[in-house]
């Protein structure tokens, strides 16, 4: 069984009133080596994924006080250096993020490995680059969050054939600049959260 300490996790939470837009909290918990600039550009890549009117992301950051209310609640913690240099072991099969789960319950709690994702982006390098651009790197790490967002939002570990939430996200995926949330995806999302997304984004 998981045990996880749930920080601020209950004093940010309440219900919705008629109207409101559904607030989702996601607390970034970051290594002190990923670089502000990095931080940002992730927010806005994240942002662009979860891009609904009903919908509002309301960002806490590392151990800052949790401040407003949020409906709902993602502990985010990134492992790694998440520097955008180039990993110094050699690039392995391993898992690029997951959602933690207990007594098979999936749980608002999320991993992003940053050096994973950071080798995986190098495996399509053919010269000798050591850094990867700001930009690509935060896409990249944005498109894992919300594959790993969308598994806490719904409580399912549940996949698509397309978009996001492939079982598996290739260099390719991470770095294709088109990538977004399959429909049926959406669909799972509307129903988790009982938010008509596709219904709002059409008015």
């Amino acid at each position: 069984m998981v045990r996880i300490a749930l920080p601020g996790l209950l004093a940010c939470g309440m219900l919705m009133q008629a109207g409101d837009r559904m607030r989702i909290g996601v607390r970034l918990q970051t290594p002190p080596s990923m670089p502000p600039k990095l931080v940002e550009e992730l927010v806005r890549e994240t942002e662009r994924h979860w891009d609904f009117p009903a919908l509002e992301i309301h960002w806490h950051h590392s151990n800052a006080t949790c401040k407003g209310h949020d409906n709902r609640l993602v502990m985010v913690r990134f492992r790694g250096a998440c520097s955008s240099q180039r990993p110094a072991a050699p690039a392995i099969e391993k898992a690029l993020g997951h959602t933690h789960v207990s007594d098979d319950h999936v749980l608002p709690f999320v991993e992003i490995d940053c050096d994973a994702i950071a080798a995986s982006l190098f495996t399509r390098e053919r010269g000798s680059r050591t850094h990867l651009s700001v930009e690509r790197y935060a896409h990249a790490l944005a498109v894992v969050l919300t594959h790993e967002m969308v598994h806490a939002l719904t409580a399912s570990r549940s996949h698509a054939k397309s978009g996001i939430m492939r079982p598996v996200l290739t260099p390719d995926d991470l770095d294709e600049e088109s990538i977004s949330l399959a429909p049926e995806t959406i669909g799972d999302l509307e129903e988790a959260l009982a938010v008509p997304l596709v219904e709002a984004r059409q008015e």
